[in-house]
């Protein structure tokens, strides 16, 4: 067991969420210290260029969240509300994101963050002819259908 990385430290939600998830018998990699255990709920939060390499989001609420440009190589986000990912997909092995927003589905896809629909027609774009695009679709598909059906 490692000490919480200062990249994860700095968020103050992220050792109460460790020591929720320890109290419900899952194993994690960080030690949460005396925390004191505490589900993450960041509906709604501003993520955009948060650094969450590594961070273990197993069950976190991440529904509204603003993740554009936030860091999630190797994050767990097994059992996280409001959030999808599939791949690796297309010509740069990239992972899709869709994120529940109110009234909307984001999505990344590479550098971009936009609606489903806007990712979409990008992806249809760049990828025409490119055998990786009924993939790249399906993978935006699955992503989608994962947070437009989840209950809140």
């Amino acid at each position: 067991m490692t000490h919480i990385p200062a990249h994860l430290a700095r968020f103050d939600w992220y050792a109460p969420h460790l020591a929720w998830l320890r109290a419900l018998g899952h194993a994690t990699r960080h030690d949460p210290g005396v925390a004191k255990p505490v589900r993450a709920d960041l509906c709604d939060a501003d993520l955009s260029n948060a650094d969450l390499r590594g961070a273990y989001l197993s069950g976190a609420d991440l529904s509204n969240a603003d993740l554009r440009d936030a860091d999630l190589r190797g994050a767990d986000l097994s059992g996280a509300r409001g959030i999808a990912s599939a791949g690796p997909v297309g010509r740069h092995r990239r992972i899709i994101y869709a994120v529940r927003h109110t009234g909307a589905v984001m999505v990344q896809a590479g550098c971009r963050w936009d609606t489903a629909d806007a990712v979409r027609a990008a992806i249809q774009r760049d990828y025409a002819g490119d055998p990786r695009l009924t993939a790249y679709l399906a993978a935006l598909d699955f992503v989608v259908a994962a947070v437009s059906v989840e209950t809140p």
